[in-house]
């Protein structure tokens, strides 16, 4: 009992500390590419936290190569117009 809870809190935290290193604030401010690493992160957490067949240092691994997949990809939508608009989408404009 004492290895879940531990287990559980620390994907908590690991995710927690991910999510506030990539600056993410509200699920509005969230591209296509930043919401799939979001659920990814969830799963991950979830996963590792609830089956004890799947070690912990996979959840770090999977945790690990999706920051730096969002910082990847940041890098690139920053460099490259085009890819920047595949990635994050184009803007519609309202009114």
């Amino acid at each position: 009992m004492l290895e879940f809870a531990l287990r559980v809190a620390g994907m908590y935290f690991l995710a927690l500390i991910m999510i506030r290193l990539l600056g993410k604030r509200a699920l509005g401010e969230l591209g296509p590419f930043d919401f799939v690493v979001m659920t990814g992160v969830g799963d991950t957490v979830i996963s590792v936290a609830l089956d004890r067949s799947i070690p912990y240092y996979e959840g770090i691994i999977v945790l690990v190569t999706l920051a730096i997949l969002e910082y990847f990809m940041g890098y690139v939508g920053l460099k490259s117009g085009p890819l920047s608009n595949l990635i994050s989408g184009v803007p519609v404009i309202l009114i």
